[in-house]
């Protein structure tokens, strides 16, 4: 189950001219700093983040579970 999250979008807003960016949770495992258009560098602390979405792919997988076989 785990990276089940991975494609899902987050919005990064810019603080210097409000732009709207969004980026998957994928994205967010891999980078920890994103160019806005206006030209300002947003650096993100990305740690926790991460370790939330671990913890809650982790409760998603204790959830969600296979249909159990019907035997005949």
């Amino acid at each position: 189950m785990a990276g089940i999250l991975e494609n899902y979008v987050l919005p990064v807003v810019c603080p210097k001219c409000g732009a709207q960016m969004q980026k998957t949770i994928g994205w967010f495992r891999e980078n920890n700093e994103i160019s806005c258009p206006c030209g300002t560098t947003i650096y993100l602390v990305t740690d926790e983040l991460v370790r939330i979405i671990d913890e809650l792919e982790g409760a998603i997988g204790r959830v969600i579970r296979p249909a159990p076989e019907i035997s005949r």
